[in-house]
């Protein structure tokens, strides 16, 4: 299968029905940014709080995306490649949701996509530790 998506971010999984001697699998979400020619550069960077949280905590993660004019648009988040959830740059350049379900243990990694706009490119955060205790 031939994929040609437009210029942006995009969510990518693969999903196997299944058989009667398999049972059925979704893959963990891949972002893919797919670069227009003439955009601005955009950079992400992320962060969580509280560091280390306790179980069933909330916990902020929240996104700041920068590039010269103001950035505007969608981030997406994800623990560990699986989609937590998404929400809209402000003025400010950031974007924030908030969970209380990640697992316990500190291998939780997050990261932020943002998926560009019609000026800036899309980006995406290098992967954060997050520490969940019991």
């Amino acid at each position: 299968m031939i994929y040609s998506p437009s210029p942006g971010g995009h969510l990518i999984t693969a999903t196997y029905d299944g058989n009667p001697n398999f049972a059925g699998s979704t893959s963990k979400v891949l972002f893919q940014r797919v670069y227009r020619s003439g955009a601005i550069s955009s950079s992400t960077s992320l962060t969580s709080s509280p560091d280390p949280s306790t179980s069933g905590q909330t916990v902020t993660i929240t996104a700041t995306v920068k590039g010269t004019g103001g950035p505007t648009g969608t981030v997406w988040f994800f623990n560990n490649g699986m989609l937590l959830g998404s929400a809209p740059v402000d003025p400010s350049g950031h974007a924030m949701i908030q969970t209380s379900s990640l697992p316990v243990g500190s291998r939780n990694y997050l990261t932020a996509g943002y998926g560009g706009d019609s000026v800036f490119n899309p980006s995406i955060s290098s992967s954060r530790r997050q520490t969940v205790n019991a």
